[in-house]
């Protein structure tokens, strides 16, 4: 299941902040315990290493697998005027959607992914 806590004026200036910044409002809401924050960023920017996750045309779906996630959750961020997330396009992102799953569910997590790309590609 999908749930989401949106921050719509995000302030971050770095791609590590904005996601930083989801992960501490997922914890807020119950979603994660607040002693795993530090991981599941130290997570997700593994996963930017590897290849940045903004997708072009201001969005970026960061996302990571954590033990202490319990099912797909995920959290949407604005950021205005917008931050470099080392996008294809090279434009500045200004919508985050963090997705996080627990490690055992990665078909969840993939379907999850699929349907977001899926609408992001309607809507854009």
């Amino acid at each position: 299941m999908l749930r989401t806590g949106t921050i719509h004026d995000m302030r971050a200036s770095t791609r590590e902040e904005a996601v930083e910044t989801l992960v501490s409002r997922m914890s807020q809401l119950g979603h994660l315990p607040k002693e795993a924050v530090p991981e599941v960023v130290a997570a997700a920017m593994h996963r930017e290493e590897l290849g940045s996750t903004a997708i072009g045309r201001g969005f970026a779906v960061p996302h990571a697998e954590h033990p202490s996630v319990v099912g797909v959750i995920g959290n949407i961020g604005y950021v205005r005027p917008g931050i470099d997330f080392n996008s294809l396009d090279g434009e500045p992102v200004r919508t985050i959607l963090l997705l996080l799953s627990p490690p055992n569910q990665p078909g969840d997590r993939l379907r999850a992914l699929e349907r977001i790309s899926r609408v992001l590609r309607v809507t854009g």
